[in-house]
């Protein structure tokens, strides 16, 4: 049933000339049961948070994303990183449901160029496999770690990082 719903998604896709078919056959993945479940949130509209909390900054993603969100995001960001100088962020991407693809590779575009600096320490918090999935092609390499649902575990993680409080360079 899947494989017969992916491919004629590509097909569809291939016919309208588009290049990603990604989109549409998530689609097709979230409807099929309780194991690959995610997906009842899809019409709540996206927010963020950015917030300080001892020595880390603390991002907090709800409801489905987009381009104009997570550049919003990462612009309040870059705010905190640079003038509070943290290199410890924890994002809390529990409530997210899944990402296009297109925002999956400009968030590792946006790592890759290190805007926010060398030397972060990066924990996020995820609700499924999927999203954990899509979190490791986001941020590419780079020292961070995917939790499942623990936020007590991310934390810990992170406070064994030695603090810094000298802000990154300005690029």
């Amino acid at each position: 049933m899947l494989i017969g719903a992916l491919q004629e998604v590509f097909t569809r896709h291939a016919a309208q000339g588009k290049r990603s078919f990604m989109e549409d056959a998530l689609k097709c993945v979230d409807g099929m049961g309780p194991l690959l479940h995610e997906r009842n949130v899809n019409a709540m509209k996206g927010s963020f948070a950015v917030e300080l909390a001892g020595d880390m900054a603390i991002v907090r993603f709800r409801g489905a994303a987009t381009e104009a969100l997570l550049l919003e995001c990462h612009e309040h960001l870059l705010d905190v990183v640079r003038n509070a100088g943290r290199q410890k962020i924890l994002y809390d991407a529990r409530e997210m449901t899944t990402p296009d693809l297109d925002l999956v590779f400009l968030q590792r575009h946006m790592v890759e160029a290190r805007y926010l600096g060398e030397s972060l320490r990066r924990a996020i918090v995820v609700s499924n496999t999927k999203l954990a999935y899509l979190a490791r092609l986001a941020f590419g390499e780079g020292e961070y770690e995917v939790f499942y649902n623990d936020m007590a575990s991310a934390i810990q993680w992170l406070e064994r990082a030695p603090s810094t409080s000298a802000p990154p360079p300005a690029h």
